[in-house]
This record gives structure tokens, C-alpha cells and sequence, in this order.
């Protein structure tokens, strides 16, 4: 039997925090440098590092622990909305980061890549060199 609460419904944010409460701590468990990130209905991870293979070997260790976690309760990541985020204290050109923006994160059957735009975060653009600008002014 398949049972889905409508994407929006109010609903929906309380019953994705109960059936997901622990993947966090599983993921933090079993993944050292990681920390979790719940906002309404969405998980994410945070990583730091001054190696980027090593930051994407421990997102992808994340996301391996978090869709085990949830296949063995019988619930399902979309994967397919799966986004990334790379940011750096380094300022200056952004040709440094062609090459960090081109690797691949893979989260279960696919692969995903960092973002090249923004991320938008609470009203506020953070760009990959953790410069804040207030969306209303893009």
C-alpha cells in the first residue's frame, strides 16, 4: 500500500520530520566529518574539508548510510531533487573553481554536480565565495 500526504500540505513538514528523525543521527554515527541539516522537508549534509575528493567521498558516504536508512523503513528519497553546494573562503577569480564545479557526487543510481549558480537560502543568495546578497536586488 502506497500512503502520500499532498507536497504542501501542513501536514506534510510534520510527518517527513517523524518518519525521517533518525537518519541524522545514523549518518552521523557512521560518517565522521559530517553534520545534518533538517529544514521542513528536506535533509541535507554539510562537509568541510581542504580536499575536495575527500569532501565528496564523505557526501557520498552520507548519502549512501541516508538512502539505506530510509529503504530499510520502506520510505524513498526523490534522489532526482538531489542538489549540491560548494563553498569556498577563497576570494578572488572564479576559474579556481571550474574544476571543484565539474566533479560528481554520486547519490544512489545517479550522480549529482554543484550547483554553478546559487544557493538560495532564507531570502538571502549565497554564491560560492560566501558573498550574501538579498535576492530582491538580482
Amino acid at each position: 500500500m502506497e500512503v502520500s500526504v499532498p507536497h504542501g500540505s501542513l501536514v506534510s513538514p510534520i510527518l517527513f520530520a517523524i518518519y525521517t528523525s533518525g537518519v541524522i543521527k545514523r549518518a552521523k554515527v557512521k560518517v565522521s566529518r559530517s553534520e545534518g541539516l533538517s529544514l521542513v522537508d528536506v535533509v541535507g549534509w554539510v562537509v568541510s574539508g581542504n580536499d575536495i575528493n575527500q569532501v565528496i567521498r564523505t557526501l557520498e558516504a552520507c548519502a549512501r548510510v541516508s538512502i539505506d536508512w530510509v529503504e530499510r523503513r520502506e520510505l524513498q528519497f526523490d534522489t532526482a531533487e538531489t542538489e549540491g553546494a560548494l563553498f569556498t573562503r577563497r576570494l578572488g577569480h572564479k576559474k579556481h573553481l571550474r574544476v571543484k564545479l565539474s566533479v560528481k557526487i554520486r547519490v544512489g543510481n545517479g550522480f549529482v554536480r554543484f550547483d554553478r549558480e546559487a544557493t538560495r537560502c532564507l531570502g538571502v543568495l549565497m554564491d560560492a565565495h560566501l558573498m550574501f546578497t538579498v535576492l530582491h536586488n538580482r
